[in-house]
């Protein structure tokens, strides 16, 4: 307070400019965007990279948890969500997987809500279907207990929930063993493997909608704000598509009027009796416009045969015969 009078003396008689103590320091929080470019870019596999590695860990390596692999890749659910999964939330006459819990990673073998707090129900292919079918027969084999309804579809031997942590560091380690066998194979890690689900989603098309709900998202800005790095590769198609579109359109209209003349309205027919001045060998037809133009136009049909000629829209009587 003392120095703050002092430095306001100072600056009645001129002495400084501004009182350092009475400035205001103001720092602005980060916005969305500002926050969203600095996070780490995300390491996706391909589709063909995604199939490698999946052909290799069942073929190959004979993994017990493909089909945890499989499920996340094929569905986009998060690790906890994946390995808090009960046969009883899963239905094979319908082929939809229900989430509803995530393994708590904080808490040994325990389950806790999902991380929106709402239930949702998903669709399986028929080929996830028929392994994880083929995987409850074989955890029914170790022993019956493990195939029950309520028992943990991904649990360990003894019926337990798998440590989350513990299930990242063997898919890494599967990972790093992958890269030494296939060929142009980028590190991925598990959160990877359901981005990877979601990017080729959005890059297939699908409605951003349909994506969100798949992943769990609250709003659909989340899906969108998180993958907003898919945007380039979406409107690039988007621009092909739409060409291609109009190149289509273009190519009928021209076979159309080599083959058969298409029917015309009375104004439409109007306004092909006179040719555009380009096609005449003229100059545009913003050309009229200009004196000099005008002038040589005038001097070049200074006796114009009579003949009515019909009214062009925008230019009225042109002057020149068709």
């Amino acid at each position: 307070m003392v120095l703050g009078a002092i430095l306001d003396a100072a600056l009645d008689d001129g002495l400084i400019a501004v009182n350092p103590a009475r400035k205001k320091r103001t720092v602005n929080a980060p916005t969305g965007s500002q926050i969203r470019a600095q996070r780490p870019e995300i390491a996706t596999w391909t589709g063909s990279q995604l199939n490698a590695f999946l052909v290799w860990n069942r073929d190959v390596l004979s993994d017990d948890l493909f089909p945890l692999w499989r499920t996340i890749a094929y569905t986009g659910i998060r690790r906890g969500e994946a390995l808090a999964l009960r046969w009883g939330d899963l239905n094979f006459l319908t082929g939809r997987l229900g989430i509803r819990r995530a393994a708590d990673v904080t808490t040994r073998n325990k389950a806790k809500t999902a991380k929106t707090g709402s239930a949702r129900v998903l669709d399986l292919d028929a080929e996830t279907l028929a392994v994880l079918k083929a995987y409850k027969v074989k955890r029914g084999s170790i022993s019956l207990d493990l195939a029950r309804a309520d028992a943990y579809v991904f649990g360990n031997d003894a019926g337990g929930i798998r440590s989350p942590n513990e299930v990242s560091r063997r898919w890494t380690h599967r990972v790093r063993r992958a890269q030494a066998e296939l060929d142009e194979l980028p590190r991925v890690t598990l959160k990877g493997l359901r981005h990877t689900h979601t990017t080729l989603l959005l890059e297939l098309g699908e409605h951003p909608k349909v994506v969100q709900e798949r992943l769990g998202h609250f709003t659909i800005t989340t899906t969108m704000n998180i993958y907003s790095y898919v945007t380039p590769t979406m409107q690039k198609a988007a621009a092909d598509r739409f060409a291609a579109h109009l190149d289509g359109a273009w190519h009928l209209s021209q076979h159309m009027s080599g083959e058969s003349a298409p029917t015309w309205t009375k104004k439409a027919q109007a306004r092909r009796t006179v040719p555009l001045a380009e096609d005449r060998g003229f100059e545009p037809l913003r050309a009229f416009t200009q004196p000099a133009f005008q002038a040589s136009a005038l001097g070049h049909y200074a006796n114009p045969p009579q003949t009515r000629l019909p009214v062009v829209p925008g230019l009225g009587t042109t002057g020149i015969p068709p």
